[in-house]
This record gives C-alpha cells, structure tokens and sequence, in this order.
C-alpha cells in the first residue's frame, strides 16, 4: 500500500515537473516583437523564425496606467516570416505610453505570451492639426 502512494507521488511530482518547465522554456519562435510611433498609427512588427503549429496571433493593448490588456486584433498564421500591424485607433492621443504584447496560440490551443513592449505615442503640433481637419471631412 505504502508502495503505490509512493509511485503516486511520484508521477505527480513527474507531471507537475513537466508542467513547470514547460511554461519556463517557453515558445523561442519569436526572434523580435518592436513597436514604434508613426504620424498616425503605432506600427507593431514581429518576426517568427520557427512555425511550430502557430495558428494566430493576438495582438493585446493597455494604456501603461492600466492593469489589464485588450484584445485589439487577431491576425491569422501564414508560417515562418515577419508580420506587422497598423494600430490606427489613437486619434488625438500624443503623449501617451502604451504597451502592447503577442497572445500566440498554436493549432492544438495552447497558448504562449511574448513580452510586453512600451511605445511613447507623440506626434507634432502640425500633424494633430492636420489628422483634425482630415477628420472633419471623412
């Protein structure tokens, strides 16, 4: 009896092993994720190296002061390459922080986070003016 609760413990501490590394070597097909401020839109890019069964990617917003991130776009897996995407939906927003990171989920619907990136949004005088007078004609 003492024997088999031996060989449970055993096993539980294997998975629970298992577990805890793979959630420290985490998803390395992600060789960069970089966001920069551009007159209207922040431009995310990233770049996958190794396809590893990537179904999607989540791109994943907050305010710096805020405590949780939002969903603001999927985009599907094509494979190994670079990707990149547009956030338009800062109008009127200079001299903000935000942070943005990657939801990836693999075909079998596990889940991976990439770490987080800071972008400073800061745009000119001249070009908040001229996004205004645009707006007032779409």
């Amino acid at each position: 009896m003492k024997q088999k609760n031996n060989i449970k413990k055993l096993l539980l501490t294997i998975i629970i092993g298992f577990m805890l590394a793979s959630s420290i070597f985490a998803f390395d097909g992600l060789e960069y994720f970089s966001g920069r401020s551009e007159n209207y839109y922040i431009l995310l890019e990233w770049k996958i190296n190794s396809q590893e069964n990537i179904e999607s990617f989540f791109i994943m917003k907050k305010r710096s002061n805020d405590t949780e991130f939002n969903i603001i776009k999927k985009i599907n897996s094509v494979g190994v390459g670079s990707y990149s995407y547009k956030d338009e939906t800062l109008y009127k927003t200079s001299g903000l922080s935000f942070e943005y990171k990657l939801k990836i989920v693999f075909a079998d619907q596990s889940v991976e986070y990439s770490d987080s990136i800071e972008v400073y949004r800061n745009i000119s005088g001249v070009n908040q003016t001229w996004g205004s007078i645009k707006a007032m004609f779409r």
